[in-house]
């Protein structure tokens, strides 16, 4: 089996990605019946993530039937990527890139920046997270592990 995982923290605003107090975790794994996978692979990915309440608080929110996510080259090392689920919130988008590097090891990983969007929310400007985006990173160890932060 071939596994890819998609880990890290997200918020609300690109302002607080580095304030830890105001970012939840989350995680995306995708499964294939195939050995070794080429990266990055597309295919449906399930998982969940913690919603901060009120108090400090944390809701475990499962994204019902998974995203299904597509990665198309946008040039050397690049993709864009593309992809739609559905929650208790509602349905949603995610678009975003993922950029190959080489770890310390050899290793080829990505470093994958992932915008979640629901229907209705205003548009924003290319260079800013909008509302309820997700900064994915990696969970490390995991076999084929394709994303870092």
């Amino acid at each position: 089996e071939g596994n890819v995982s998609i880990k890290g923290r997200w918020c609300l605003t690109a302002a607080d990605i580095g304030d830890k107090a105001k970012t939840s975790s989350f995680e995306y794994k995708h499964t294939a019946a195939s050995g070794a996978l080429p990266l990055p692979v597309d295919g449906n990915y399930v998982g969940s993530f913690n919603l901060k309440l009120a108090h400090g608080r944390n809701e475990k929110v499962k994204d019902e039937g998974g995203l299904e996510m597509k990665f198309t080259p946008a040039g050397e090392g690049i993709y864009s990527v593309a992809a739609t689920g559905g929650n208790k919130y509602g349905e949603f988008t995610v678009t975003g890139s993922a950029t190959r590097r080489v770890d310390g090891t050899g290793a080829e990983k990505y470093d994958v920046d992932l915008y979640r969007i629901y229907p209705g929310q205003a548009a924003t400007a290319s260079n800013q997270r909008p509302e309820g985006a997700q900064k994915p990173t990696c969970q490390e160890g995991a076999p084929d592990c394709a994303c870092v932060d």
